[in-house]
C-alpha cells in the first residue's frame, strides 16, 4: 500500500510527481510507435495491390489448364473412335452367327420331329418338341422375315398335329380296350402333352374325366328310379368301383403331378351335387302334397358326410390340383368336406327340426331316469348320467351341422340347443329339487343337482365359444348362451338353498325351546341360554355333513353365507314370537346373539376339515357373519331401554330405529309388554320428540319394523313368517319346506301376475332362472365366494339374500343407517328392507312368495361373464377421489372398472365419509348433506357414465410390467390386467391396541366422535379423547355437546393443534387437557360396557384409574398402501409420493389420488380434486399409448 501509515501522508506530493512523470513517458512512447507505423514502407495499400496481382495470375493459370484438358479430350476421342466402331462390328457379327446357328438347330430339330411323329416315337418327340419350342421363342422378334414366319407356321402346325394324333391314340386305345397292351405308348404320349403345355393337358384330362363319367351320368341322370335319393348308396358304390379301376389300370398312365384322380373325384362330386339339388327341388315341389321323407333325407345326408370324409382322408397327403379350372397352373389344397353335402344346406332346417324333436323326446326320459345307476354308488363328485349323455349328443350334433353349414342353419341349431338347455334346467334339475315334497330333496340328490348345474354352467360357456369359432363372422354376435349359463347358476343357487333348508329342518326343535322360554320374567342376564348350545350343535353337525360333500370352495362359501342369513332371519322372527320381552330378556337375547355369531363364524372350517393346512375362516366371512347377525341389534338395544323415564325409551327408539311411525313405535311397546292404557302417554311423548327440529330427517317408516305389521297383535308363529315376504322357508314355527318354493312356484311365478300362454309362461320361467342365477354370479364371472352382491340404481348395494323375506343388508354401507343416514356403530348396524322390493321382484318375473333370491342388476355396468378381463383403467377405492376419477374416465368413454372393496381395511365402501353425519363444507349443498347420501350420489353418478363397480377387494397388484396384473379377494386364482391404475384406497384411523380395547370396542371405544358421540351410551358421561392435534381438538369440542365432561390425554407437554384450535380447546369449560399422560388399559363392568380407564403420567410414572364411559381415538391415520408397498415410492409414514402438481407416481401409468397421498389436508373436496387430476392424466397416458 502507498500510504500504509499516517506518517507517510507527507509524501503525497512526491508520489504524485513520480506518477505524472511515468504517465508522460508512456504517452511519448505511444506517439512514437504510431508515427513509425504510419510511415512504414510496407503499407496496407501496397499489400492489397500485390494480392490483386497474384489473384489475376492464378485465374490465368486455371484457364490455361482448362483449355489443355479440352484439347486432350478431343485427341483421345479421335484415337478411340475406330476402336468403338470395331467393337460394334464384332458384336453384330456374333449375334448373326448365333442366330444362324440356332436357325440351323431349329430346322434340323423340326425335320427330325416330323419324322418321329409319323412313327409315334413319343418319348423322343417329347424331348425334341421342347427344344423346338424353346428355339422358336428366340425368333419371335424375326417374324417379319418371310422365311422365319413360314418356319413358325410349320412348327405350330406340327404341334397341332401332334396333339390331335395323341388324342386319337387315347380315344382308340380306350374304345378298343387296348389300354393294357398300349400303356407304355400312352405314358410316352403324356410326355408330349406335357411339352405342349397346360391347354393340351387340360384337353386330355377333360376327355378322360368325361369318358369315365359318361356311364354314371347316363345311369343316374336319365333314370328317375336310379337317380332318386333312395339309391344314393349306389352312386357312391359306382364311384368306388370306378376309382378302383382308375387306380389299377389308368393311374400309371398319367403323370402324378396331373392329379387326375383328384380331378376325376372333383368332377364326380360336382355332378352329384348338381343332381341332388335338382332331386331335392323336385321333391319339395311335389304336386301330390306329400312331404319329403325326413328320415330318408337324414340318411342320405349322413351317407354323404361319410363319403366326403373318406375322400378327404384319401386325398389328404400332398398338394392338390386346382379344381377351379383344369388349365390352372396353380396347385392348391382343396377340402372335400361339403362339396356334395352343400346341396342339402337349404333343407337343413328339416334336420334341425328333427334334432329339436329328438331332444324334446329326451327330456321326459331324463326326468324319470334314476340319478344314480343301479350298479353304482353315490359319489360327492358325481354328475347325473343324463347330463353326460346330453353333452355328448350336443357335441356330435354341433360337429355334424358345422360340416354342412356355418351360416343360418348353424345359428338355428344353436337356438335349439339353447332352448333345451333351458328345458333341462327347468324340467329335469329343478324337478329333482321339487321331488322331495315338503322336506325338499335328499342330501345326495341336492349334491348331484349342484354338481350337474355347475358342470353345465361351465360347459355352456365352452359350447358358446365353440359355436362362435365355427359360425360365420357376421353371425357371431347373435350367438349368446349367457342366459342359459345364468339359468344353470340359478339351479345351483336353488340346490344351495335346498341344502340350507336341510339344516333348518334340524333346528326346528331348538327354536321351539327358545319360544317356550319366559323372556318377561328374567331377573338377570347370564351366560348363553340352553337352547343356544343345542342350536349350535345341530347347525355344526349338519353343516359338517353337507360341506363334506360339497366340492368347490365357492359353493361352500355360498352355503355358509345363506345359512347364516337364514339363521339371522329366523332369530328375528322368533324374537317377535317370544314377546313380551323384558329389558333383561332383551339383554340375554343379545348375549345369545353374540354366542351364535361367534359359532357361525367358524362354519367354513367344516369344509375340507382333513386338509393338512387348516386355516382360519376368511376375515371377509367373519365380517359378513357379524353384519348379518347384527341386523337384530337395533331392535334388541331398543328393547333393553326401560320405559321409565319415558324420554329414554323414546330417544333410544329415535336413535336405533329412526322413523316417524306411530305404528312401529307401538310395536316396540307391544314387544316390551307395556299395557294398552300405558301406551298412549308414551306415544304422545314420541310424537313430541319426533316433531322436534333435531329429528327432521327421520324416515316415515323403518324397513326393519314395517314387516312386523301383520304380526304385532298375533302370537302364532305362522304369523311371524309374515314379518318378511316369503319367509316361510326360515320361520321356525312348524313351517315346512315348500317344494314350490324352489320348484313349481318358482318356475310358475308368471301365474302370480295373471294367466298367460304356455310360451309366455316358459319365457318367464327361463327369465326367473336367469335372474336367480345372476344373483349368485360374481362381479367377474363365475359363482361368487359369497352370494347377494349387486348394485342398485339408487346407489345402494342391495343384497336380496337367500331368503326372499330376509331383510336386505346394505353391504357397502354397513356403518350408516340406510334410511336416516345417521351414524351407527358396527354393533348397531341396521338391517333394512329395500323399498320397492315388490317392484323389483315383479320386474324379475318372481312372485313375492316364490322369490328365493334376486339381485338387482346394475343399470350402468355391463355384466361381466368372463373369468379374465382386461380394462383400460382400474380404480381401486370407493371414496370421493375414486368416484370423481370414475366420472371423468366414464365421460371419456374409457369404461373404467372401480373396485370399491368389501369391508376393505375394515371400512365399508364409501370411505371415511360414510362415518360422517353431516357435511357442510362440500360445495353445492347450502344446507349441508349427509356423508352417506353424498357417497351414494357419487356412486350413482359413476354408474351413470358407464363405470363398472365391483364389490370386491383387490388383494394383489403387480406393477412390474404393463399391462398391470391384479387379483381379488373372492377370485384369488383369477388374474386380470389393466393399462393404467388409479390408487385411491384412502387412509384409516389408527388404533392403540390397549388391553381391553378389543373387548370394549364399540361398547365405549370409538375412533370417530362425530359418528358415535351422540349415542345414548355417551350422553352425560365422562368422556376421554387421546391425541394432541387438530383432530383431537375438534373431536373433543364436538363431544362437549353430549358428554358431561371431556378429558384430552396428550402424550407430550404441548398441543400439536393449531394455535386457534388449541386456544379454543383450553378455554372450553367442559374440557380438561392432561399433558404428559397416556392410557394404558381399558376396563369395564358387568354390563360389558367400558367404565374405567387406566392412565399413566409419563414424567412421574404414576398410574391411576379414572371413571370413563367413553374413549375416542384421534391419533392420526394410516394410509392403505400395503397393496403397493415396495413397488412405488412412499414417504416414511407410508403415503405414496407423487410428482409435484400431479398424481403421477414413480411408475408410469400408476396414479395416486385422495388421502392415500395427501397427509396434510385429507378433505373430501381435495380428494375429489386429485381424483379429477388422476383421471385426466390417465386418459392422456392411454391416448398416447394408443
Amino acid at each position: 500500500m502507498l500510504f500504509s501509515h499516517p506518517s507517510t501522508v507527507s509524501s503525497i506530493s512526491q508520489v504524485s510527481q513520480t506518477l505524472k512523470a511515468h504517465q508522460n513517458a508512456l504517452s511519448s512512447e505511444i506517439n512514437s510507435l504510431e508515427l513509425e507505423q504510419a510511415y512504414k514502407p510496407d503499407s496496407s495499400l501496397e499489400r492489397m495491390q500485390s494480392a490483386q496481382t497474384e489473384l489475376a495470375e492464378l485465374f490465368r493459370k486455371i484457364e490455361t489448364v482448362r483449355s489443355r484438358a479440352i484439347e486432350t479430350e478431343q485427341n483421345i476421342t479421335s484415337m478411340t473412335a475406330e476402336i468403338k466402331r470395331l467393337d460394334g462390328t464384332k458384336r453384330n457379327l456374333t449375334l448373326s452367327m448365333t442366330a444362324l446357328k440356332r436357325l440351323q438347330m431349329l430346322t434340323t430339330a423340326y425335320e427330325q420331329l416330323r419324322g418321329l411323329a409319323k412313327t409315334r416315337q413319343y418319348r423322343e418327340c417329347a424331348g425334341l418338341l421342347q427344344a423346338v419350342i424353346q428355339l422358336m421363342k428366340h425368333f419371335n422378334s424375326y417374324r417379319s422375315i418371310e422365311q422365319i414366319a413360314t418356319l413358325s407356321r410349320e412348327v405350330s402346325e406340327l404341334q397341332r398335329e401332334l396333339l390331335e394324333q395323341v388324342c386319337e391314340d387315347f380315344e382308340m386305345t380306350f374304345v378298343k380296350g387296348e389300354v393294357a397292351t398300349k400303356r407304355s405308348m400312352l405314358v410316352e404320349a403324356c410326355l408330349v402333352i406335357d411339352a405342349l403345355g397346360d391347354s393340351a393337358k387340360s384337353r386330355i384330362i377333360t376327355w378322360y374325366v368325361n369318358t369315365e363319367l359318361r356311364e354314371y351320368r347316363q345311369v343316374f341322370r336319365g333314370n328317375d328310379e336310379a337317380g332318386n335319393l333312395d339309391n344314393i348308396g349306389r352312386r357312391y358304390a359306382w364311384f368306388k368301383r370306378m376309382v378302383k379301376t382308375y387306380e389299377d389300370e389308368h393311374a400309371a398312365i398319367f403323370p402324378s403331378h396331373w392329379h387326375v384322380g383328384e380331378l376325376l373325384t372333383t368332377a364326380f362330386c360336382d355332378g352329384t351335387r348338381d343332381d341332388f339339388k335338382g332331386i331335392l327341388e323336385r321333391s319339395m315341389r311335389r304336386g301330390d302334397g306329400g312331404k319329403v321323407d325326413v328320415n330318408l333325407l337324414l340318411r342320405c345326408l349322413q351317407e354323404t358326410l361319410d363319403f366326403e370324409q373318406s375322400l378327404e382322408k384319401k386325398f389328404s397327403d400332398g398338394p392338390r390340383a386346382s379344381i377351379d379350372t383344369l388349365s390352372s397352373t396353380e396347385e392348391k389344397t382343396h377340402n372335400f368336406n361339403g362339396l356334395i353335402s352343400v346341396a342339402f344346406e337349404p333343407y337343413l332346417s328339416l334336420w334341425v327340426d328333427s334334432q329339436d324333436k329328438q331332444l324334446a323326446s329326451l327330456m321326459p326320459k331324463y326326468r324319470n331316469q334314476p340319478l344314480i345307476p343301479a350298479d353304482e354308488e353315490f359319489s360327492p363328485q358325481g354328475i347325473i348320467p343324463s347330463a353326460i349323455e346330453l353333452f355328448h349328443f350336443y357335441k356330435l350334433t354341433l360337429s355334424q351341422c358345422a360340416k354342412l353349414s356355418t351360416s343360418d342353419r348353424l345359428l338355428d341349431l344353436s337356438k335349439v340347443l339353447s332352448k333345451y338347455l333351458d328345458e333341462y334346467a327347468q324340467q329335469v334339475l329343478l324337478h329333482i329339487l321339487q321331488a322331495g315334497g315338503s322336506h325338499g330333496p335328499s342330501l345326495h340328490n341336492a349334491i348331484l343337482v349342484l354338481n350337474t348345474a355347475d358342470f353345465w354352467y361351465i360347459n355352456t360357456g365352452q359350447l358358446e365359444e365353440n359355436i362362435k369359432k365355427r359360425i360365420d363372422n357376421d353371425l357371431v354376435p347373435k350367438v349368446d348362451l349367457s342366459s342359459q349359463a345364468d339359468a344353470f347358476l340359478g339351479v345351483a343357487s336353488a340346490a344351495v338353498l335346498a341344502l340350507v333348508h336341510l339344516v333348518e329342518l334340524e333346528c326346528e326343535g331348538t327354536w321351539r325351546e327358545m319360544k317356550n322360554t319366559n323372556w318377561s320374567t328374567m331377573d338377570t342376564a347370564g351366560d348363553q341360554s340352553t337352547y343356544v348350545g343345542e342350536l349350535v350343535k345341530h347347525v355344526n353337525t349338519k353343516t359338517e355333513e353337507i360341506l363334506g360333500l360339497v366340492g368347490k370352495q365357492q359353493y361352500a362359501r355360498a352355503f355358509c353365507d345363506n345359512l347364516v342369513e337364514h339363521m339371522a332371519s329366523a332369530y328375528i322372527n322368533n324374537i317377535v314370537v317370544c314377546r313380551p320381552i323384558s329389558e333383561v330378556g332383551a339383554q340375554q337375547m343379545l348375549v345369545d346373539k353374540y354366542a351364535l355369531t361367534k359359532s357361525f363364524g367358524n362354519l367354513l372350517s367344516h369344509h375340507n376339515p382333513s386338509s393338512p393346512t387348516q386355516q382360519a375362516p376368511p376375515s371377509s366371512f367373519v365380517r359378513r357373519v357379524e353384519h348379518s347377525m347384527n341386523r337384530m341389534d337395533p331392535l334388541l338395544k331398543t328393547l333393553q331401554v326401560r320405559p321409565s323415564p319415558p324420554e329414554g325409551l323414546v330417544q333410544a327408539y329415535l336413535i336405533h330405529i329412526g322413523d316417524r311411525s306411530d305404528t312401529n313405535f307401538k310395536k316396540i311397546l307391544d314387544l316390551k309388554g307395556i299395557r294398552k292404557q300405558d301406551q298412549s302417554h308414551l306415544i304422545e311423548l314420541f310424537g313430541i320428540h319426533r316433531d322436534g327440529s333435531s329429528n327432521e330427517k327421520l324416515v316415515q317408516s323403518s324397513p326393519l319394523l314395517t314387516p312386523l305389521m301383520t304380526t304385532a297383535g298375533m302370537g302364532s308363529s305362522a304369523g311371524i313368517a309374515g314379518m318378511n315376504p316369503g319367509a316361510a322357508l326360515t320361520a321356525a314355527s312348524g313351517a315346512r319346506f315348500d317344494a314350490g318354493f324352489l320348484g313349481e312356484k318358482l318356475l310358475s311365478a308368471a301365474r302370480d301376475i295373471g294367466n298367460t300362454t304356455q310360451s309366455t309362461e316358459k319365457a318367464t320361467i327361463n327369465e326367473n332362472l336367469r335372474n336367480f342365477g345372476k344373483f349368485f354370479k360374481r362381479d367377474i364371472g363365475g359363482l361368487g365366494a359369497r352370494f347377494g352382491k349387486g348394485s342398485a340404481d339408487d346407489g345402494g348395494s342391495w343384497s336380496f339374500l337367500a331368503n326372499a323375506g330376509a331383510p336386505l343388508v346394505l353391504d357397502s354401507r354397513n356403518h350408516r343407517h340406510p334410511t336416516t343416514n345417521r351414524d351407527i356403530s358396527d354393533s348397531q348396524e341396521q338391517s333394512v328392507q329395500a323399498s320397492g322390493v315388490a317392484a323389483l321382484i315383479k320386474r324379475a318375473g318372481l312372485s313375492i312368495a316364490a322369490a328365493a333370491a334376486f339381485q338387482q342388476t346394475r343399470s350402468g355396468a355391463q355384466e361381466v361373464g368372463v373369468r379374465k378381463m382386461h380394462s383400460k383403467v382400474v380404480i381401486i377405492g370407493s371414496g370421493p377421489a375414486a368416484h370423481t376419477a370414475a366420472v371423468y374416465l366414464g365421460r371419456a368413454e374409457l369404461k373404467p372398472v372401480l373396485y370399491e372393496g368389501f369391508m376393505a381395511n375394515g371400512i365399508a365402501a364409501g370411505g371415511q365419509l360414510t362415518t360422517t353425519t353431516e357435511i357442510e363444507n362440500f360445495p353445492g349443498f347450502p344446507k349441508g348433506i349427509m356423508g352417506q347420501e353424498l357417497m351414494d350420489n357419487m356412486r350413482a353418478q359413476s354408474e351413470r357414465f358407464g363405470t363398472e363397480i365391483v364389490t370386491d377387494t383387490v388383494t394383489k397388484l403387480d406393477l412390474s410390467s404393463r399391462p398391470f396384473k391384479y387379483s381379488t379377494e373372492f377370485s384369488p386364482d383369477e388374474t386380470h390386467t389393466a393399462d393404467a391404475v388409479i390408487i385411491a384406497t384412502g387412509a384409516s384411523a389408527r388404533r392403540m391396541n390397549l388391553p381391553g380395547e378389543q373387548t370394549y370396542w364399540q361398547n365405549g371405544i370409538s375412533a370417530c366422535a362425530v359418528c358415535d358421540g351422540a349415542l345414548p351410551l355417551f350422553r352425560n358421561k365422562q368422556l376421554y379423547v387421546i391425541g394432541g392435534g387438530d383432530s383431537a381438538a375438534e373431536e373433543a369440542t364436538f363431544l362437549t355437546k353430549y358428554g358431561s365432561h371431556v378429558t384430552v390425554l396428550v402424550r407430550r407437554d404441548v398441543l400439536r393443534a393449531s394455535k386457534a384450535m388449541a386456544t379454543r380447546l383450553l378455554k372450553n369449560e367442559k374440557v380438561t387437557v392432561r399433558f404428559n399422560t397416556v392410557a394404558t388399559e381399558v376396563r369395564g363392568g358387568a354390563d360389558k360396557l367400558m367404565s374405567h380407564l387406566v392412565v399413566r403420567d409419563t414424567v412421574t410414572g404414576k398410574e391411576e384409574v379414572v371413571e370413563a364411559n367413553g374413549l375416542f381415538y384421534a391419533i392420526g391415520h394410516d394410509p392403505a398402501t400395503a397393496l403397493v408397498k415396495g413397488q412405488v415410492d412412499m414417504d416414511a409414514d407410508g403415503y405414496i409420493i407423487t410428482k409435484p402438481g400431479t398424481t403421477m407416481t414413480s411408475i408410469e401409468g400408476v396414479y395416486a389420488a385422495g388421502d392415500v397421498q395427501d397427509k396434510r389436508y385429507r378433505q373430501a373436496i381435495t380428494s375429489a380434486g386429485t381424483g379429477c387430476m388422476a383421471a385426466l392424466e390417465a386418459e392422456k397416458f392411454i391416448s398416447e399409448q394408443d
